[in-house]
């Protein structure tokens, strides 16, 4: 039997958390080798190159579509391409590839608490529990159970940004659920990287007149080049599209219970790729958070 437009949505999202799973590892492997900013340029640049020969005709046959929609598309390229994409990339230059899976997977806790404070959703017991449920889980991945590294002075930079980083894409995630344009999702996601690509070379520019990066930031050592294909090809053009398609078509909160994969492929890449360890706190935070996920995906079957 033919898979429905529902099932095929699934299965795009079980692809989208294993691509987005083995990101994180990919990127501290080449943490040594290239810059943060070189990751987020090629990210697009590669996505713009492959996908525009595709959708360029698309895009101008949807172009009065496109333009009563622009202020919404532009603000979700944005947040895409820029906010959450130097969040996500800087995130394993601060710290273990597996603490960035495993914080990332607490973005559909996020879904259904910003849901609720935004009056999208409201906060019932059982979302209740599953917020706090999930909570505890994030608190014992950062700490590691211990109020020592709960300290400023213990506290690894990146798993923070790991944290922001689930937190911006909770809220793409619920942005992107209200956006009623016509388009189709290529469509869609063509045009919204556009406008972020355009908004993330806007940002560059800023960033050089002040000083702060080069054209030098920018470039790749050869070695680099597979792992920034897989960044940019396989993470974030299919990642992206197959995400998109799924929050179109199940809704940003059930479409969110599918990255519970996405730790278990970065977790087990971890170890045996990078040499990661995984101590039993973190075993017990990711499981709470698991926890969280299974109830979740029962209120949204």
């Amino acid at each position: 039997m033919p898979l429905t437009t529902a099932q095929l949505a699934r299965l795009g999202l079980v692809v989208t958390a294993l691509l987005w799973g083995g990101n994180h590892v990919v990127i501290r492997a080449v943490s040594g080798e290239t810059s943060v900013v070189a990751l987020v340029f090629w990210r697009w640049a590669l996505v713009i190159i492959t996908l525009l020969p595709f959708t360029a005709t698309a895009i101008f046959r949807n172009w009065n579509e496109i333009r009563k929609n622009l202020t919404s598309i532009a603000l979700l390229g944005f947040i895409n391409c820029v906010v959450f994409s130097f969040a996500i990339i800087a995130a394993p230059f601060g710290t273990a590839a597996l603490n960035v899976g495993l914080l990332q997977a607490t973005a559909p806790v996020w879904v259904l608490f910003l849901s609720a404070i935004s009056g999208d959703q409201r906060m019932t017991e059982i979302r209740t529990l599953v917020v706090l449920i999930g909570f505890v889980g994030t608190a014992l991945l950062l700490t590691d159970g211990t109020l020592q590294n709960a300290s400023l002075s213990q506290f690894r930079w990146g798993d923070g940004v790991a944290v922001l980083a689930a937190v911006i894409w909770a809220a793409y995630s619920l942005l992107l659920r209200r956006q009623k344009s016509m388009l189709s999702p290529m469509v869609l996601f063509s045009a919204m990287t556009i406008a972020g690509f355009t908004g993330l070379m806007f940002s560059l520019f800023l960033l050089a007149s002040l000083g702060m990066v080069s054209l030098a930031d920018i470039a790749v050592p050869a070695t680099a080049v597979p792992s920034v294909l897989y960044v940019g090809i396989g993470a974030t053009l299919f990642g992206n599209l197959f995400w998109n398609i799924g929050v179109q078509k199940i809704g940003a909160s059930a479409a969110a219970q599918y990255l519970f994969l996405a730790p278990i492929a970065s977790s087990a890449l971890a170890v045996v790729w990078l040499g990661e360890t995984l101590s039993i706190v973190q075993v017990i935070g990711a499981l709470l958070v698991g926890t969280s996920l299974l109830i979740g995906s029962k209120i949204h079957a």
